[in-house]
C-alpha cells in the first residue's frame, strides 16, 4: 500500500483522476503515522497542516520505516528540505515541481525502492552463500542513481566473485599487480579487484591499505567480503563501515543471521545490518530489517515530460 498526504489540491486532483491501485490519499500527517507499519511507500509534503509534526516524528522514530521509501516533498529551497537526511538515506527529499511521469514512476514500481543503504557498506555473504552477481548489480544500479559514480573493493580473497564477475578481463593480464590494490576505472564503476584464488602467495592488506581504500573519495563505496568474518581485515572493516548488507537466500537459517550480527557488533556496536535474500525465506523471523529482490526493479530515472497533465500548477 501507498499512503499519500500531499498537502496540495491540484495534486490531489490528479491522484484521483488516476486513481492508482494501492493507493490511499488522506489530509493530514496522523492519518499517514497511523498506517506507517502497513505502507510500503509514503509521500508527505510540505504543505500538509502537520508537517512539522512529521519532521519530529521522523527525528524520533525513523527506524520504523527502514524497509520503506518515504518521499518528502518541498519546495524549492525550502528550510525543511535538510531535515529529510535525518537517520540517513531511507527518507528521499523532491523539491520543486514534480510532473505526471514522476508520479506515475513512483507509485507504479511493483515494490519499494532497495533498503535505503548509505553510500558505504559491507556484502557478507551468509550460507548456503548464494552467488553475489545480482546482489552486487542490484545495489550498484540504486547506489548510482541516488549517489552517482562509486564503486567496489573487493575483499573476498577466497572466490574473487564479484571482480571475475564485472571484469573478468582483467585477470587474463598476467602482470597486474594485485597486492597495490589499486582501483581501475570500468564501465559506471570504479573496481579494486581481489587477487584470483589460483594465484598464491598474496599477503591480505594490513589496516593502512584499508584506511587509505576508506578515504578514497567515490560517491558510494561497496566492499565485498566473501563469507569469512574472521579475518583481520574485516574486522578492521567492521570498525570503520556503518552498515553490513547480510547476503542469503530462502534456505538461510535464522541462527546463521543472529550469530553473524551478533560478531559483527562485538567490534561495532553501532553496526547496522540488513538482511537482503533473492527469495521469500522459509524462516521469517529474523532480528534484523530483511528485503527481497523478488519485490525490487532498479530505480528508474525520473523524466518531466508533463506535468500533471491538464492540473499543471506550481507548488505553493
Amino acid at each position: 500500500m501507498i499512503v499519500m498526504a500531499t498537502g496540495h489540491a491540484g495534486l490531489d486532483a490528479f491522484v484521483r483522476s488516476q486513481n492508482p491501485e494501492g493507493v490511499l490519499l488522506v489530509e493530514r500527517w496522523a492519518e499517514v503515522q497511523g498506517r506507517v507499519g502497513e505502507a510500503d511507500k509514503i509521500f508527505i509534503g510540505e504543505n500538509v497542516p502537520d508537517f512539522g509534526e512529521a519532521h519530529q516524528w521522523f527525528k524520533e522514530h525513523g527506524d520504523q520505516v527502514r524497509a520503506q521509501e518515504v518521499v518528502v516533498w518541498v519546495s524549492d529551497g525550502s528550510r525543511a528540505a535538510p531535515w529529510v537526511d535525518t537517520g540517513g538515506t531511507r527518507i528521499v527529499s523532491w523539491q520543486g515541481e514534480i510532473d505526471a511521469q514522476q508520479l506515475q514512476n513512483w507509485w507504479t514500481e511493483p515494490g519499494p525502492l532497495p533498503p535505503m543503504f548509505g553510500p558505504r557498506w559491507l556484502l557478507l555473504s551468509l550460507y548456503p552463500y548464494p552467488s553475489v552477481a545480482s546482489v552486487a548489480q542490484w545495489m550498484e544500479d540504486a547506489a548510482r542513481t541516488r549517489y552517482g559514480l562509486g564503486g567496489w573493493v573487493d575483499m573476498d580473497l577466497q572466490r574473487a566473485e564479484l571482480s571475475i564477475t564485472f571484469y573478468q578481463g582483467m585477470y587474463e593480464r598476467g602482470e597486474f599487480p594485485f597486492e597495490r590494490l589499486r582501483p581501475q576505472r570500468l564501465q559506471g564503476r570504479y573496481l579494486v579487484a581481489a587477487p584470483p584464488p589460483w594465484l598464491p602467495g598474496i599477503a591480505p592488506p594490513d589496516p593502512h591499505d584499508l584506511d587509505t581504500l576508506l578515504r578514497i573519495d567515490w560517491k558510494w563505496q561497496g566492499w565485498c567480503l566473501g563469507s569469512q568474518l574472521g579475518r583481520r581485515e574485516v574486522i578492521h572493516l567492521l570498525q570503520h563501515v556503518p552498515q553490513v548488507i547480510l547476503w542469503g537466500n530462502d534456505a538461510t537459517p535464522n541462527v546463521a543471521v543472529e550469530r553473524t550480527v551478533e560478531f559483527c557488533r562485538l567490534y561495532n556496536g553501532a553496526l547496522e545490518p540488513i538482511l537482503v535474500t533473492d527469495k521469500p525465506r522459509v524462516e521469517t523471523r529474523s532480528i534484523v530489517p530483511s528485503w527481497c529482490l523478488e519485490r525490487s526493479s532498479p530505480p528508474l530515472r525520473k523524466s518531466r515530460e508533463a506535468f500533471w497533465n491538464s492540473h499543471r500548477r506550481k507548488k505553493g
